[in-house]
């Protein structure tokens, strides 16, 4: 009989067959599986490097096909919705200039199954319409796209003065991370659970060319008298490293003591920090959401 063998990626037949050094033309174009393999290979002290841009745009034109045929295939965008603004949506019955109804009209229309289920859990539509929740995504392709007006957010009114930061409250300030790591471009962002987050107040990824990177966030909602010290930054640099992140970011609305900020510039290939003035300064560039 002959012998089975297990079904193994492209990536770790290369590492077992221990290759020094990997050069790529493109990325998967498959967003679930995107940079997955170059980050293996790395994990693994294979040497990888990119083609140079010509190169890889002719590597980019030879798959065109495999491309254009893989995006038609994916579903549209769903809606985002903070998890913030999920507890607003819960207990005042709107965010983002809609209401409970509206919400659940929007994810019945765009056949969002994932947040419709999380919607009804707390919100009871009315009983005529009850039964509609069965049909989702069987709407005609005419039926028009809803509109989503905005709405004054946690970030937004924050952003309106940033001395409202010491108004908040430690779980406030932990959501107000949260949205802002959002706009700044990072993905799949969760708050942690209070004192069981075990050191981990937010956690974040990061998409750049070459892969994705994990982001763990500690939070310090701090009167601007009461500085962030360096026992902080030794556990943020220990708990980046339990977890495996790439980095790990200290968010305070004071600032950093001179040991703490020495720490931080010492590690910076693995520690970032951001205090009160530079959350300031930086809410100013954020672009309004719309």
């Amino acid at each position: 009989m002959a012998q089975q063998h297990s079904k193994l990626s492209c990536t770790e037949r290369l590492i077992q067959r221990k290759i020094a050094r990997i050069r790529i033309g493109m990325l998967d174009a498959n967003p679930e599986l995107r940079g997955r393999g170059l980050l293996r290979l790395r994990e693994a002290g294979v040497q990888v490097d990119l083609f140079t841009h010509d190169l890889a745009a002719r590597a980019e034109h030879l798959n065109r096909q495999f491309v254009e045929q893989f995006r038609s295939s994916q579903p549209m965008p769903r809606w985002r919705i903070s998890g913030y603004e999920w507890e607003l949506l819960e207990e005042r019955g709107h965010v983002a200039g809609r209401s409970q109804q509206g919400w659940y009209e929007y994810f019945l229309a765009s056949g969002d199954d994932a947040n419709l289920e999380r919607l009804l859990t707390f919100y009871t539509p009315p009983a005529k319409e009850t039964l509609a929740a069965t049909s989702i995504g069987r709407l005609p392709p005419e039926s028009p796209i809803i509109t989503l007006p905005t709405d004054l957010r946690l970030i937004r009114w924050v952003m309106q003065d940033p001395e409202r930061l010491l108004a908040l409250s430690p779980r406030e300030f932990e959501h107000f991370t949260a949205e802002l790591l959002e706009r700044l471009g990072y993905s799949d962002v969760k708050t942690g659970q209070g004192s069981k987050d075990r050191g981990v107040d937010v956690t974040a990824y990061i998409n750049h060319p070459l892969g994705v990177e994990r982001v763990i966030v500690q939070c310090k909602r701090h009167a601007l008298s009461h500085k962030v010290g360096e026992p902080v930054i030794k556990q943020l640099l220990t708990d980046t490293q339990l977890h495996q992140a790439a980095r790990g970011l200290v968010v305070t609305t004071s600032y950093l003591t001179s040991d703490a900020r020495l720490l931080v510039d010492a590690f910076r290939y693995r520690l970032s920090s951001l205090d009160f003035k530079e959350l300031s300064a930086l809410l100013h560039g954020v672009e309004p959401m719309t």
